[in-house]
């Protein structure tokens, strides 16, 4: 999960991104409490401290997950609202990723790693939403 000191520090990118405007809807405790980063919730229950691992590895992307959580959250897991939060996650990545890219095979690879964490969120992220209490 993220802190409210994780939202601070992250809540410029996020208004910088598609979709980011929703974070001035929150307090950043508020956002903590509904954001957890890269990766389902659930996955910390199968392999501990999973989500702060991804969220190390995946820097470009902890801004454009916070944006999606709280657009899954405002839409509670509908199929639209799903699906545009899915594909703003997406854009989010690209752009952030062009900011944090020195080299272009580096802005390539990571351009790879976005496209298939975009295919995965849409292919599992509804079981992840549904499965978030369990």
């Amino acid at each position: 999960m993220l802190t409210a000191a994780d939202i601070a520090a992250y809540r410029e990118t996020c208004l910088a991104l598609p979709g980011g405007e929703i974070l001035d809807r929150y307090t950043d405790e508020q956002a903590a409490a509904i954001c957890n980063g890269v990766g389902a919730v659930w996955v910390d229950r199968i392999a501990p401290y999973a989500s702060a691992i991804l969220n190390r590895r995946l820097p470009w992307a902890v801004a454009p997950s916070i944006i999606h959580d709280l657009a899954y959250y405002e839409a509670q897991g509908g199929d639209s609202g799903r699906a545009s939060a899915d594909y703003n996650f997406w854009r989010g990545c690209r752009q952030n990723i062009e900011v944090v890219s020195d080299y272009k095979i580096t802005l390539w690879w990571r351009n790879r790693k976005a496209d298939a964490l975009y295919a995965a969120l849409r292919q599992f992220g509804r079981l992840a939403w549904e499965g978030k209490d369990d």
